[in-house]
């Protein structure tokens, strides 16, 4: 999930047959949290019932599913927002892979297991 600092957008649901979406305002000077704006509509044929997060194709990315009352509804995130986001994960995973490595330089046993005496 996205803590409150990185959070982009939130899908604050529903009004009749529209689902409404919402950023986060943020303070230039502090960075603390002003309010919300609506950023985007969409309106739907049928009224919507619920909105739910969940990686409906076990590929590591959240999909918004919205279920209307005669429809069904998955929304995937742009390739290039996914690209952008498993690029940063891969960078900090090196970054950790690096400080270990460095670290075992200095405490050679702090990853390997020792035989006990």
């Amino acid at each position: 999930g996205l803590g409150p600092s990185r959070l982009s957008l939130i899908f604050a649901g529903t009004w009749d047959n529209h689902m409404l979406t919402y950023t986060p305002v943020l303070s230039a000077e502090t960075g603390a949290l002003e309010g919300f704006q609506l950023t985007h509509c969409v309106e739907y044929e049928h009224p919507i019932y619920g909105i739910q997060q969940c990686d409906l194709n076990s590929d590591g990315v959240d999909e918004l599913v919205v279920c209307a009352q005669f429809e069904l509804f998955v929304l995937q995130p742009k390739p290039s927002e996914v690209r952008r986001r498993l690029g940063s994960v891969l960078g900090t995973l090196e970054r950790i892979l690096h400080l270990e490595h460095d670290l075992a330089r200095f405490q050679p046993n702090l990853f390997t297991s020792s035989p006990r005496s």
